[in-house]
């Protein structure tokens, strides 16, 4: 897709950034992508590219990018894991 009509398709909502350098996706920006969950942040050059996140854990369900047993599996629950072998 070419720069001009990739722009073209754009939406948004302008925001502050909290003075700690937080942001948030408000409900309407949400519905209007349809994310639910976990959101994957990513860079490129300078713009912040947003997208659903839909890797979780087998055990717990949280987000995760980590594996164990060749699936994903939460550091959390992984180091339950240790203590209880």
């Amino acid at each position: 897709m070419d720069e001009q009509n990739r722009k073209s398709e754009r939406r948004g909502v302008v925001m502050e950034t909290a003075r700690v350098g937080r942001s948030y996706l408000s409900l309407p920006v949400r519905e209007m992508v349809g994310f639910e969950g976990a959101v994957l942040i990513e860079t490129d050059d300078n713009e912040i590219i947003l997208t659903q996140f839909d890797q979780a854990c087998v055990l717990c369900g949280n987000p995760t990018t980590d594996e164990l047993w060749g699936k994903g599996v939460c550091r959390k629950c992984q180091q339950y894991s240790q203590r209880t072998n």
